[in-house]
Formats: structure tokens, sequence, C-alpha cells
């Protein structure tokens, strides 16, 4: 079975930081693609464009291989993100009867 590539949209906090800063961080292949470290979501919504490109950039990396996106946590942009990217959001894990 052939492994698929993986692009991460990781979104929470930063342990080292006394007040809850919030990053994004897309990683694709080898490295980091685009990261907004310690923005606001109201800085994060303002460099969305750029955020855009930089994804654009990896999936021209990927070609035409498989791969899946995560978004994780991204409790202020995820429906945004979801509707720019054109990502269906995948259905909730069925849980299995006890």
């Amino acid at each position: 079975m052939q492994q698929l590539k993986h692009i991460d949209i990781v979104y929470g906090e930063h342990p080292e930081r006394n007040q809850r800063r919030r990053h994004l961080r897309i990683s694709a292949l080898a490295g980091n693609v685009l990261n907004l470290d310690g923005m606001w979501p109201e800085q994060q919504a303002a460099v969305l464009p750029e955020f855009l490109e930089k994804l654009n950039e990896a999936f021209r990396v990927l070609g035409d291989e498989p791969f899946i996106i995560h978004l994780e946590g991204l409790v202020d942009h995820e429906p945004d993100i979801q509707k720019m990217l054109g990502l269906i959001p995948a259905a909730p894990m069925e849980e299995e009867p006890a």
C-alpha cells in the first residue's frame, strides 16, 4: 500500500509563553512551508493570502501524489481555511459498539 504524503496545518499554543499565543504551521514533505508563529488570529487572517500561496507551493511539490491534509485544532480558522482550500471535512469516525 502506498504511503500518503501529509500536509499538517497545526493550530495550538506555545507552552513556553505566559500568554495564550496561537500559531499556525504548515509542514509538507521535508520541512515547513510557512510558519505564522506567535500571531493572534487577527494577524493570521491578514496573512492568509500568503498562507494559501505557500500551501499551493506544497501542492506543486507533491505533484500528482495522493496526500492527506490534517487540520488540527483550528478553532478560529478551520471553517475559513476549509472553504478557501475547497476541502470537504472528513466524516466523523463512528464509535464502535460497546
